[in-house]
């Protein structure tokens, strides 16, 4: 059972895992809460007591409950994601310990507990076969590719997924390929590479973006972005550079506008931290001291300068075979 929210995303996780699977979804029929009370009594909980409570509340609807300014709040208050979702296993842990008169005063751990490991346990517990890559890939996205290039065109083959060349060594050599299809499994969080596989299952490995797309991790949200910017004319890559590091400086020197006073946007902030997040690099605003040391950025300051982007480690760097 899972909220009807944002339902309307979730048809790509949906659909494969249905296929793939074979569960079923129990969305919930829209203005009916009395057909899963306990769900719908658990949702309101968690509202009141942790989303309603704060600052930065958006209300549990555009027109009720919404606090002022609810997004300068949350900056003005500092709170992160990452505090709501401690503060949200606070309450599921109450939740699950605590007794209730629905489970004869006992918690919902201890009912679990009891009804699999109890005295005459009524319910065999069922595991999902794991067979490695195998099963993962099935969580991935799918997609079919047209295998570019050849002797005519003078071009090795390749691929092309999401604005971005996709090769590998094999590929490249398999001029037999040019103008079939690909099955590739894609990982949005991570674009750097895809696997592929012939029509008739034959595994060809790992294939890896070219132009820079392989440097720095991304997902397919930055690159989205990435290509925006490139189709405004507002950033220009050149075949050396590394797309997201442009694009990292590009969101930095907004950021560093709206610091001074300048016009910047919530969105730029956000889409900096969201980029460095994935790509393991810390954007942190450096002193204007010789010394080059940098300054704390939750310590104000009148000395700070610029954002200095720190580079990630390379070990993030090293792609696996998935």
């Amino acid at each position: 059972m899972f909220d009807g929210a944002l339902a309307h995303l979730s048809k790509l996780v949906h659909d494969t895992l249905r296929r793939e699977i074979g569960f079923v979804i129990n969305w919930g029929p829209p203005g009916h809460f009395e057909r899963r009370p306990n769900v719908e009594r658990t949702f309101k909980r968690i509202t009141d007591d942790i989303f309603l409570r704060l600052p930065s509340t958006t209300g549990s609807d555009p027109k009720s409950g919404r606090a002022d300014d609810a997004a300068g709040a949350a900056m003005h208050y500092r709170i992160r994601a990452d505090d709501v979702e401690q503060l949200l296993d606070v309450v599921f842990a109450e939740h699950n310990g605590l007794p209730g008169q629905g489970n004869f005063y006992n918690s919902p751990l201890e009912t679990l507990q009891y009804f699999l490991n109890g005295p005459s346990p009524r319910v065999m517990l069922r595991k999902l076969p794991f067979a490695g890559s195998t099963r993962a890939r099935l969580l991935l996205r799918r997609e079919l590719c047209t295998v570019r290039g050849g002797v005519k065109s003078g071009r090795k083959p390749y691929i092309q997924f999401e604005n971005v060349l996709y090769t590998s060594p094999l590929l490249s050599t398999s001029v037999k390929l040019v103008n079939t299809e690909l099955t590739i499994y894609v990982d949005d969080e991570d674009l750097r590479t895809v696997k592929a596989f012939t029509s008739n299952g034959y595994e060809l490995g790992i294939l890896t973006a070219t132009r820079g797309w392989n440097l720095t991790k991304h997902s397919l949200a930055t690159r989205k972005a990435i290509f925006q910017l490139v189709s405004r004319r507002i950033l220009v890559l050149s075949q050396s550079a590394d797309p997201v590091q442009v694009y990292l400086l590009h969101l930095a020197k907004h950021v560093e506008k709206s610091s001074k006073g300048g016009k910047g946007s919530l969105k730029d902030s956000t889409d900096l931290a969201r980029v460095a997040k994935e790509a393991d690099v810390t954007p942190t605003l450096a002193s204007a001291s010789s010394d080059g040391v940098p300054i704390d950025p939750a310590v104000e300051s009148t000395e700070r300068s610029h954002l200095r982007l720190v580079p990630p480690s390379q070990k993030r760097y090293k792609v696996t075979n998935r």
